[in-house]
Formats: structure tokens, C-alpha cells, sequence
């Protein structure tokens, strides 16, 4: 019901010319789903909102307001790929992203000695899936970096952020790995995995450090498989090694997703 989402801010501002810098926290850089592209032209059929209700039954559930405004905008200003051809008017630029983020991270591993590749910056996912992936590509010396934005699925009330947890699930997968893959033990291996806004989830840390110490070295009072189930990753980091796991850089004011750094190197 916005009046300035999905081009309207572009379309009050017409004919003046329209310059809009835009920080993507959106996988793939999609222009209309960035802040919901108030400066790009909709292609949706207004009606589709109508049918997604009608598919979900929730035509009862939703104010009849609501319904009688998008039944009147499909009827008086539908709006059609044709509209594109509408916002010449518009230059929309990119000025950051997680590509960028991740390109400026392999550029100081480089400056530092780190041999480093970029996997990708469309990393997307459950956590749990995401975790094996990293854990098996830790099998060469080397520096991996990659970015996106994964999931976490909520089975407990503990309190941490997908980046805690992508980082303790790392740890508890690398662990397990150990046993048939007893060549791990001669290297150390690091997941590094935050927030690029300083933030994740509802704690003052941006992400975390995730190894397989945090499953061998820890003290009867911490329990990482207990923490794990209950979506309690920053209890555990907040008490392992006085916190010295968990990344907390404070609010950067900005935000183009998460980084993930993976460290292998020899004993």
C-alpha cells in the first residue's frame, strides 16, 4: 500500500531527473527488490497480490481495506512491463554490494600473505547445508571467501544470529569429520562468518569464529550440541574462551549481507 515502494518515488519525483545510490543487502543485486525499488519500474500485475490471497485463503484475513485499494489500483493503473519505458528519468548505481565487500577482503588477505580464492557472493541456504559444504572444501592451504545470506531454521529460544550459528554448526561438522578424516588434525581450520551491518540477530556480536576446539576443549557447563538445538549460539560463544570467538565490531551503519572467510593452514 506504499505509495513510494515498487517505482513510486521515482514516479512523484517525474520529470526531474532521478540519481539514486543504492547498497544492495539482497543476493544477486535485484534492483526492484532492494528497499522493495522505490527508483524501478514494477513489473508486476497488480493482480498478483489478489491471487497470491486467493491462493493462500487469506482473502478473510486481510482488511477489507486493503483489498478494495489493490482491486482498485488493478482496475485504474495496473501496472505492466510497458512501464519500464517510463523512468528514463532514472539512473539507478550501485554502490556497494557484497561483491564489493568480498573483493576488498581477498585484496587484504592478498596484502597480508594469504593465497586466497573467492567461492562465491550468492551463498544462500540453511545453515545446516551450508556448514558441510564449507567443511569439505577445507582441504588445501588456503584462504576461501564467499558471501550471501543463509537461513536458520528456529527449533529452540536460545538467543544468537545465523552467522553464530553458521559459525557453531561449522565447528560441530568439522568435528565429526575428524574421525574419518584424520588428516584434519594437521591443520587448523577457521570459519569466520558475520554480519557486514555489525549485527546478527537479536546480540551486540556481528557473527563469530567457528573451529573444532569448540566441541573437544570445552568445560562440563558449556554444551555446543545443547546450544545448537536450542538456537543458543551466542550463550555458547559469550562463555567459550572468555568470548574470544565472537566477532563484535559494532553497528557499521551499513549493510550489504554476510561475509564468510575460511581458513586452512598447516599445524
Amino acid at each position: 500500500m506504499s505509495v513510494l515502494k515498487g517505482g513510486g518515488l521515482a514516479r512523484l519525483a517525474y520529470p526531474t531527473q532521478v540519481i539514486s545510490l543504492i547498497l544492495s543487502d539482497v543476493v544477486g543485486d535485484p534492483l526492484d527488490f532492494i528497499a522493495s525499488g522505490p527508483t524501478v519500474a514494477n513489473t508486476d500485475q497488480v493482480l498478483n497480490a489478489l491471487n497470491i490471497i486467493n491462493k493462500y485463503s487469506l482473502l478473510n484475513k486481510i482488511p477489507e481495506s486493503v483489498i478494495s485499494n489493490i482491486k482498485a489500483t488493478s482496475t485504474s493503473n495496473d501496472v505492466s512491463c510497458n512501464e519500464v519505458n517510463n523512468f528514463d528519468h532514472v539512473q539507478n548505481n550501485i554502490i556497494g554490494n557484497n561483491s564489493i565487500a568480498v573483493k576488498n577482503v581477498a585484496k587484504v588477505a592478498q596484502q597480508n600473505g594469504y593465497s586466497s580464492v573467492i567461492l562465491s557472493t550468492r551463498v544462500e541456504g540453511l545453515v545446516s547445508n551450508v556448514a558441510i559444504k564449507y567443511a569439505n572444501l577445507a582441504n588445501e592451504i588456503c584462504l576461501k571467501i564467499s558471501g550471501g545470506e543463509t537461513t536458520v531454521i528456529l527449533k529452540g529460544k536460545g538467543k544468537g544470529g545465523r552467522n553464530q550459528e553458521l559459525a557453531l554448526t561449522f565447528a560441530k561438522v568439522l568435528h565429526e569429520m575428524k574421525e574419518t578424516h584424520p588428516h584434519m588434525d594437521d591443520f587448523n581450520i577457521f570459519l569466520l562468518s558475520c554480519g557486514t551491518d555489525g549485527i546478527d540477530g537479536p546480540t551486540d556480536a556481528a557473527g563469530a569464529i567457528g573451529h573444532c576446539q569448540q566441541f573437544e576443549n570445552v568445560g562440563s557447563h558449556l554444551k555446543p550440541y545443547e546450544c545448537l538445538n536450542n538456537n543458543d549460539s551466542y550463550s555458547f560463544y559469550s562463555k567459550f574462551s572468555n568470548g574470544d570467538d565472537l566477532v563484535s565490531i559494532g553497528h557499521t551503519g551499513t549493510n550489504v549481507m554476510d561475509v564468510h572467510i575460511l581458513v586452512i593452514c598447516r599445524k
